[in-house]
C-alpha cells in the first residue's frame, strides 16, 4: 500500500471567461451532492443503485451488500469523487504537495459545499505503507482504492476489514476522472447522480476548451526532468492520466513518442535517449520537477537546451506542488481548480514560444 509520488505566465482573458463557467460548475457539484483505456477501468454490475453489487478489479471481485456509509479512501484523488457525490470519507490519504494533507479543492468542497468537517488523514507507516489496524479503527464499510498500488496481499488483509476496490489492471491507473466518478457512483449506490455529475463537469470542460482554441490539435509531450548523469528523458504513456487530461482540452499526443519508445506495455512512462531528442517533433513540451534548481539544470543540459521546444521557448515546467497534483491525478474537483489557476493559460503561453516555469512560490 505504497504512495506515489521563473515565472508564471501572464493571465489571459480566457481565464476570466472560464472562471465564470466553473462558478456554475461549483453550483452544479453542490446540487449533485444533496479518454482512457477500457482495460484500466474496474467493471461493475448494478441497476439503478440497487444492492448487492459486484465490482471486478485486478485482485478479484468485490461484493458490496448494502449502501456504504463509512468510506476509507487509499491512494490518491479518489476522495474527490466520493466527496463530489455527497459522501465525506471517514479517512483519506495525505495528498502530495499539501502542508496539512488536504488539497484546496477537496477542503473547499467538504467544508463549504457540504458544510462538513474534514476527515482524518491516514498515517503512512514505514515505506509509505498504511496500517490495517488504523484503517480498522475507522470501522469502514468500504475501502475505496482504485488509484493505488495495493498488492494482492494488501488486498486480502483489507478485505477482511471491509469490501475493498482496487485498481482495474495497472497499479496507479484508473482511467480518466469520469471513470472514477462512475465507479464511485456505482460503489456508493448513486449511479444516476454520478452520470449527472459527469455530464455537467464535461460541459464545463468543453467550455474551457472552447475558451482556449489555441490548444486545438496541438501536439504535446509530457515528461520529467534530468538528474546529473541521465542519458534519457522520461516521457509519459498516452494512457497516463496526464496526457489523458490534455486530450480533453483538444490537444494531441505527439506520435513521435510512441515511435521512439515503442510499446509502453503496462508502464506509465518510457524513456527516450537524449541523443534522439530531435526525433521528437512536438508543438510543446510539458514537464515537471520538485525543484526549481533541477528545472534549471535540465534546461541547461547541452542536449536538452538544443532540442527545438526548449531552444525556441515552447515549454512549460511545473514545480508548483498543488497544481502539479491537480493534473497528475486529475479528478472531478481538481480539473476545474487547475483551469481556474491558469493551467491552460500557461500551456497557451508556451505554445506561443513564451516559456513558463510555474513554481510553488507564486
Amino acid at each position: 500500500m505504497t504512495s506515489e509520488m521563473t515565472r508564471e505566465a501572464p493571465r489571459r482573458a480566457g481565464r476570466r471567461r472560464v472562471l465564470a463557467l466553473f462558478v456554475v460548475l461549483a453550483l452544479a457539484l453542490s446540487l449533485t451532492a444533496c479518454g482512457s483505456s477500457p482495460g484500466d477501468r474496474p467493471t461493475s454490475e448494478q441497476q439503478s443503485g440497487a444492492f448487492p453489487i459486484s465490482v471486478t478489479h485486478a485482485h478479484g471481485e468485490t461484493i458490496i451488500q448494502s449502501t456504504p456509509e463509512r468510506v476509507v479512501v487509499l491512494g490518491g484523488s479518489a476522495e474527490d469523487a466520493v466527496a463530489a457525490l455527497g459522501v465525506v470519507p471517514v479517512a483519506v490519504p495525505k495528498e502530495y504537495g499539501t502542508p496539512d494533507g488536504y488539497s484546496d479543492w477537496f477542503r473547499e468542497h467538504v467544508t463549504v459545499e457540504l458544510g462538513a468537517e474534514l476527515p482524518p488523514i491516514l498515517s503512512p507507516g514505514k515505506d509509505g505503507a498504511y496500517d490495517p489496524e488504523e484503517i480498522l479503527s475507522y470501522a469502514p464499510d468500504l475501502i475505496f482504492a482504485p488509484y493505488s498500488g495495493i498488492t494482492e496481499s494488501d488486498y486480502q488483509r483489507l478485505s477482511e476489514i471491509a469490501p475493498t476496490i482496487a485498481y482495474a489492471r495497472t497499479p496507479w491507473t484508473y482511467g480518466s476522472w469520469s471513470d472514477i466518478v462512475e465507479l464511485a457512483g456505482t460503489a456508493l449506490g448513486r449511479p444516476e447522480q454520478a452520470a449527472e455529475l459527469i455530464s455537467r463537469t464535461q460541459a464545463a470542460i468543453d467550455s474551457a476548451r472552447d475558451a482556449h482554441p489555441q490548444l486545438e490539435g496541438k501536439t504535446f509531450i509530457f515528461g520529467e526532468w534530468l538528474e546529473d548523469g541521465f542519458t534519457d528523458l522520461a516521457v509519459y504513456s498516452p494512457d497516463d492520466p496526464r496526457p489523458t487530461l490534455l486530450r480533453e482540452f483538444g490537444m494531441t499526443d505527439d506520435p513521435s513518442v510512441v515511435q521512439e519508445v515503442g510499446s509502453f506495455g503496462d508502464d506509465y512512462y518510457g524513456s527516450v535517449s537524449l541523443e534522439r531528442l530531435d526525433a521528437l517533433t512536438t508543438d510543446v513540451f510539458i514537464g515537471w520537477s520538485n525543484s526549481p534548481d533541477k528545472i534549471a539544470q535540465t534546461l541547461a543540459h547541452p542536449l536538452m537546451s538544443r532540442w527545438a521546444p526548449i531552444a525556441e521557448g515552447r515549454y512549460y515546467y511545473l514545480e508548483d506542488p498543488e497544481l502539479l497534483m491537480a493534473v497528475t491525478t486529475p479528478s472531478v474537483l481538481s480539473v476545474p481548480w487547475a483551469v481556474q489557476h491558469g493551467f491552460l493559460d500557461d500551456i497557451t503561453s508556451a505554445l506561443g514560444a513564451d516559456a513558463v516555469i510555474r513554481t510553488g512560490d507564486e
